[in-house]
């Protein structure tokens, strides 16, 4: 059987949407830079535009690239939109990066193993450039039995955690969820303090231990700072893009712009996708950032993705999303069954159906704070609190 070829993504999207595709890389070459003239150049929904490049997260880069190469071809009103969307990604992106060295520094004094997950370190490691990546918060991954330590010293910093908890109250929380969430006082900043990668039901035992004993260097603002290889990196991008459906474009331009700049080693990558059960997960990112982005990948490994069926039609249903103006996101039966379509082994499949239906989230305890004694309880109202809310979605044949 012929391995099937690669389908150009201009092929796929509007010329706004293939203006974004062209203007999502930190440095183009000559022939993309004259790519990017050439469709400035067209009769554009310029608004249209505007609207796919701030829902992507991609305004910075779109506005670094449009403004050095053609300016002059876009409307100044959607220009300076762009801009204002680039200084204000700017200033939050330092606001972030002062705050996670404060709180990696507070860590670290009291002997606390602290990875930067995503954030203004991805932003410095894949784009150069704090302002190229819009941060929303600071994302921290500890230990588990670092978390009621790490929680003490946050909020002796003037953070306040989302929910109240403690005692066997806490411990069950942890247990079922990844990360704890806390605010500043002032509601500047956020933190996500995870303690595993995604979500206990997502199945993807990627531990922080195992993170931190392969740990890599880099700079943030002139201090040192620990980061995840390259390798682990990829992964955790990879499952955190399928776990929100890569509803957002700059997740795959993360995956292109850390392949742009760095080649992994992709035996010891593959192996380590493939012991996780994440192995279409990874795929799914190395062939969005390919067909999308034009990341480098080996023809070997680009040969391997396109001979699995199931990661193609995973790549087309993104890709069919992507650039649908009115594209809301995606509902929690969608995602679900994406979820389950982007693991290659049946046994995560089950696993993950039935953690889904019993662990309890932040809102499952937000609904209801029952006391210490009953904490179990939660296993149970989890369940009854999907069918009342999703049951009639996901039973088709009661559908009109």
């Amino acid at each position: 059987m012929p391995t099937p070829t690669r389908q150009p993504a201009q092929q796929l999207t509007p010329p706004e949407g293939a203006l974004l595709l062209a203007g999502a890389r930190t440095a183009p070459t000559a022939a993309e830079a004259q790519r990017i003239r050439a469709l400035a150049a067209q009769p554009l929904d310029w608004e249209l535009v505007a609207l796919l490049a701030r829902r992507h997260r991609l305004a910075p880069l779109l506005y670094t690239n449009l403004q050095a190469i053609c300016p002059a071809l876009v409307p100044p009103a959607v220009l300076q939109g762009l801009r204002d969307s680039h200084r204000a990604s700017a200033q939050q992106g330092l606001l972030l990066t002062g705050e996670l060295l404060r709180c990696l520094a507070l860590l670290g004094a009291h002997d606390i193993p602290a990875l930067p997950f995503k954030g203004p370190a991805l932003a410095v490691l894949a784009y150069g450039n704090l302002s190229l990546r819009p941060c929303d918060d600071i994302d921290i991954l500890v230990r588990e039995r670092d978390v009621p330590r790490a929680k003490r010293l946050l909020i002796s910093a003037g953070y306040t955690p989302e929910l109240g908890l403690s005692g066997a109250r806490e411990a069950a929380f942890l247990r079922a969820q990844y990360e704890y969430h806390f605010d500043r006082d002032d509601g500047m900043v956020c933190i996500g303090l995870h303690y595993r990668v995604r979500p206990r039901h997502f199945g993807f035992p990627l531990t922080p231990q195992a993170l931190w004993d392969r740990r890599a260097p880099m700079e943030l603002c002139g201090q040192a700072v620990a980061r995840m290889a390259l390798e682990d990196q990829l992964l955790a991008l990879c499952a955190h893009g399928t776990y929100h459906t890569w509803e957002k474009l700059a997740w795959v331009c993360d995956i292109a712009q850390l392949l742009r700049g760095a080649e992994p080693d992709w035996a010891a990558l593959l192996e380590r996708a493939r012991g996780l059960g994440g192995a279409r997960m990874l795929g799914l990112g190395l062939l969005l950032a390919h067909d999308l982005l034009d990341a480098p990948l080996p023809a070997l490994v680009a040969a391997r993705l396109r001979g699995d069926r199931a990661l193609l039609r995973l790549a087309g249903q993104v890709r069919a999303g992507l650039f649908d103006a009115g594209a809301g996101p995606t509902a929690v039966a969608s995602a679900g069954l994406f979820h389950l379509r982007a693991r290659e082994r049946a046994r995560d499949r089950l696993r993950y159906c039935a953690l889904l239906a019993l662990l309890p989230t932040a809102e499952d305890w937000a609904l209801l704070p029952l006391p210490a004694p009953l904490a179990w309880g939660y296993s149970l109202i989890r369940p009854l609190r999907l069918a009342g809310t999703y049951g009639a979605g996901l039973l088709p044949w009661r559908r009109g």
